[in-house]
């Protein structure tokens, strides 16, 4: 289990720190547009660098060295903003917090352009600026501790700024109801930028901003497993395991928790799993011969983290899985037939010795995804399996995952 929990750690680690060079240009202070490769990290956190290379050339660029970039599909400029810096992480506010602006030089992530624009920052908490005709604000949105109650106040005045932004385009109306959101806010941006563009509609650019929806797989497999035992129990220590195949079938979910993409989505499965093993004795001590059957069909629940590797074939992405998951065993037959070695009697006795209602185990896997089919390779390891408080036992597993996407 130690070596386990190594191996999750390493993947985790390798996977965080994964370079992830993609096509993407910046535009110099100079005016001056550069084709290259930026290292894209799928951002939530607003970059404070971004490293971009050309040919063999690596630099890194902070926000006042550059005017612009652009990289699968976002936008992002680089602007001095006086960004507010008020406090709103509530297990810090008091109510004596004062209103702060701070200037700094960011990158703003483009959600909309036309006459008026909507840009994103994001540090611990989302921040919107909106721009029209040379003027720039940040679009506020606050909360405090109000004095004495202590009772938590929002100041909405980003909905005031709006209505006076629009005030010259009578069909919109920005509704109270407004969500302080990247989504809501980049539709009624959009649907202002149409009302002032009339029939030019190219100058009208908003970001693509629909979420990956989740997906529904049916997936099976078939694993070599080995059953390991350390007992001192009479019986049992005559035992020490062995191999046996474990086919399982279910369903799965995949739910998308990249912010603009994929990459990364959280694999929920549901198995049927079902084994049954057969072992010899390994050293004949207190029996003179017996076999331990091993016989059991168990529900799985897994949650796995997976990261897509990007490639160059927009059907094919290799991928990573690691994550933990929890058994429930619905029946079992495990029992052994022995006889002693100090028998009076040629009768062959039989034991149960049973099985815990419950186990966990770890998962590490690594396969591809091919449009809407899944080939996964997985090793998976349990805690104790066998009911018998005083034995070490653990199954390990090394095998072949397939699904194909329903919906």
């Amino acid at each position: 289990m130690k070596i386990i929990r190594l191996a999750l750690m390493l993947c985790i680690t390798s996977v965080i720190a994964q370079s992830n060079y993609v096509p993407g240009t910046i535009t110099t202070l100079n005016n001056q547009v550069l084709q290259g490769e930026i290292n894209y990290q799928d951002w939530k956190k607003t970059p404070e660098t971004i490293s971009f290379k050309n040919g063999s050339n690596e630099i890194t660029y902070k926000p006042k060295d550059l005017l612009s970039f652009q990289v699968e599909g976002d936008k992002y400029i680089s602007k001095l903003v006086d960004l507010d810096v008020t406090q709103q992480q509530l297990n810090k506010m008091t109510d004596t917090e004062e209103v702060r602006f701070e200037k700094k030089h960011v990158f703003l992530n483009v959600l909309a352009q036309g006459k008026a624009n909507l840009y994103e920052y994001f540090d611990y908490r989302t921040h919107f600026f909106a721009e029209k005709e040379g003027e720039f604000m940040e679009l506020i949105y606050r909360k405090k501790l109000q004095k004495g109650n202590q009772d938590l106040m929002i100041f909405k005045k980003y909905l005031g700024q709006l209505n006076v932004m629009f005030n010259d385009c009578s069909s919109i109306k920005v509704s109270d109801n407004l969500d302080y959101r990247r989504i809501p806010l980049a539709k009624v941006f959009e649907k202002y930028n149409a009302c002032a563009a009339g029939d030019d509609s190219e100058e009208v650019y908003t970001k693509e901003l629909s979420r990956e929806k989740g997906a529904f797989h049916v997936t099976a497999g078939f694993a070599f497993s080995n059953f390991n035992l350390e007992s001192p129990l009479r019986i049992l220590e005559n035992f020490d395991g062995g191999g046996f195949m474990t086919p399982s079938f279910g369903l799965a979910y995949d739910t998308p928790i990249s912010k603009n993409r994929n990459k990364w989505t959280l694999r929920a499965e549901l198995l049927y799993s079902m084994f049954k093993g057969e072992f010899e004795p390994s050293e004949l001590k207190t029996i003179t011969e017996g076999k331990m059957f091993l016989e059991q069909n168990t529900l799985v629940v897994n949650a796995l983290l997976r990261y897509k590797i990007k490639s160059k074939n927009e059907n094919l992405f290799p991928f990573i899985n690691f994550g933990p998951g929890f058994s429930y065993v619905l029946s079992n037959d495990n029992t052994i037939d022995y006889k002693r070695n100090n028998a009076t009697t040629d009768d062959t006795q039989t034991i149960n010795i049973g099985s815990v209602e419950t186990y966990f185990s770890l998962n590490v896997g690594a396969g591809v995804i091919f449009n809407r089919f899944t080939a996964e390779a997985r090793f998976m390891i349990t805690d104790k399996v066998l009911g018998s408080v005083h034995n070490k036992n653990s199954i390990t597993n090394i095998g072949l995952m397939v699904g194909y996407q329903l919906f």
